[in-house]
């Protein structure tokens, strides 16, 4: 029988130290993966939450000024970019509208700011991203989850 010789351990050795780095290098990818993924929807639950919050302050600071004694018609807030994480400025519309048999109705629109990254990797994604939402498709699957523009 004829033993292996010293160059071919070592040739053995280096394939299988080959294939332990291609596995280690395909365990980080997914984890790296998996992470930008986390962080991406982290950012949307985020931008989500903060346009909750900008409807709730709509909502009690109308509650507040509909209880007061002159009549409160509604207002429209500017929220600068810098307040919400600078991707353009934002806008909370107040409506109240009053009947004499009801308690006034209030309506509240939060809009949030939509637009491409300047230096996105993916700016021609986002684009087409963009002009899907703003378009008549966006618009209506938009519309059946309850937001309007």
């Amino acid at each position: 029988m004829k033993q292996p010789t010293r160059r071919g351990r070592r040739g053995a050795v280096l394939i299988a130290a080959l294939v332990c780095l291609a596995i280690v290098m395909a365990m980080l990818a997914a984890m790296l993966v998996g992470a930008l993924q986390i962080s991406r929807q982290m950012r949307v639950e985020r931008d989500r939450r903060q346009c909750e919050l900008l409807l709730q302050a709509g909502l009690d600071r109308a509650a507040l000024r509909v209880s007061a004694a002159e009549p409160y018609p509604g207002e429209v807030w500017a929220v600068p970019a810098a307040d919400i994480i600078e991707r353009g400025d934002g806008r909370v519309t107040i409506e109240v509208s009053r009947t004499a048999a009801a308690p006034p109705q209030i309506h509240v629109v939060a809009e949030y700011p939509i637009g491409v990254v300047t230096k996105s990797a993916a700016a021609l994604q986002a684009k087409a991203f963009v002009d899907l939402v703003l378009g008549p498709e966006g618009q209506a699957i938009l519309r059946k989850y309850g937001f309007a523009r």
